[in-house]
């Protein structure tokens, strides 16, 4: 079992790496963290302490990198997934960074938490063409079966969005 100081160094590590990423403006070549992530959320509960407690961080780097943390934890324990979506959710509704709803975006999907539905339906309405396709890959993760109607809805809005990228995405998700 992993040290909590432990995962709070890969941690720190991951920051400093997707710090480098965001300031470049590229991740081409460049190593975003997201391997360190993988190793801090063996931890499992550890690790969503540790994020959640991150969450409230005057630095958006590091609210990416707590919601990045959640959701790859969430990947590899299904059962911290619904407090995972919980904080993420209540964490959403007052964040306004698109790099930081990018990343609450694509950690919701991981925890295929209907419950998420609604803060996904208003990330797609972003100006950030990241953020709308990690809402179009997010949105199928999440939907119930029979799907929720707004859950259809939204794909069906992004499949005549501008960039073809979110376009390609939506029709992937209604076909899904």
């Amino acid at each position: 079992m992993m040290e909590s100081h432990e995962v709070a160094e890969l941690f720190d590590q991951a920051v400093e790496q997707l710090r480098r990423v965001v300031e470049a403006g590229t991740s081409d070549d460049l190593d975003d963290g997201a391997g360190l992530l993988r190793r801090a959320a063996d931890s499992g509960a550890e690790a969503v302490g540790l994020a959640v407690g991150k969450l409230s961080d005057p630095d958006r780097v590091v609210r990416a990198a707590a919601c990045d943390l959640l959701g790859v934890t969430s990947s590899l324990h299904m059962d911290v997934c619904e407090e995972v979506a919980t904080a993420l959710i209540l964490f959403a509704a007052d964040e306004s960074d698109p790099e930081v709803h990018w990343s609450i975006a694509r950690a919701l999907g991981d925890t295929f938490d209907a419950r998420a539905l609604p803060t996904l339906v208003a990330l797609a309405g972003s100006p950030d063409v990241d953020v709308r396709v990690r809402v179009a890959v997010a949105v199928p993760a999440v939907l119930d079966d029979p799907p929720a109607a707004a859950g259809e809805a939204v794909l069906i809005d992004l499949c005549a969005d501008s960039d073809p990228q979110v376009r390609e995405w939506a029709t992937f998700g209604l076909g899904w």
